[in-house]
């Protein structure tokens, strides 16, 4: 998927705005005219995971019904939005934090974490051993992620430096044991 995910500015990056099943955005707010063009699209329902385009610049992801919501299905949303990423070659991601949420049970930071946490996870693979013959097609070298919420971001970057151990972990399980012997691991 990605070779890197890390935090940063990009120029011209996707603007990735949330909605929830059968809800329509509020006049006046961030992204609302993004939003209107997706809720538009035929066929999306915003369900969990499930993105339209609404523009050049823009998409808007569904979170499922807002009774549902948790910080794990937050996650899986992002786990799920990775391939979508992948097909469409985007290479710097503006994530503006699901607004209208209870802060007091989903705070910014919690969200941001979860979301590069799911993300990361989800854009690991197995790849590192691929020989010349490999028909797999080839990593994106990076995808950038910013928020203009200062607590998402600051979980985005927490969230990154989680998932960073989860598949350096999945990297040592699924080296061979001809290679991941005892002299090879301290060298890692």
């Amino acid at each position: 998927m990605y070779r890197t995910i890390q935090t940063g500015t990009a120029a011209k990056p996707l603007q990735l705005h949330f909605t929830f099943d059968g809800e329509k955005p509020p006049k006046g707010a961030r992204g609302s005219a993004a939003l209107g063009v997706a809720l538009s699209v035929p066929g999306f329902k915003a369900e969990l995971g499930e993105c339209a385009p609404a523009g050049a610049r823009d998409m808007v992801m569904g979170l499922g019904k807002r009774s549902d919501f948790t910080v794990a299905r937050f996650r899986t949303a992002a786990a799920k939005l990775v391939r979508t990423l992948h097909r469409r070659e985007v290479s710097a991601l503006a994530v503006h934090a699901p607004e209208g949420l209870d802060k007091r049970r989903f705070d910014a930071r919690t969200l941001g974490q979860a979301f590069a946490e799911g993300l990361a996870v989800a854009a690991w693979r197995v790849d590192f051993f691929d020989g010349t013959a490999s028909k797999r097609p080839a990593a994106l070298a990076k995808l950038v992620l910013a928020s203009d919420d200062t607590g998402f971001a600051e979980g985005l970057e927490d969230g990154l430096h989680i998932a960073g151990g989860v598949n350096h972990a999945r990297r040592l399980g699924a080296t061979p044991p001809n290679i991941c012997n005892p002299e090879w691991m301290a060298r890692e």
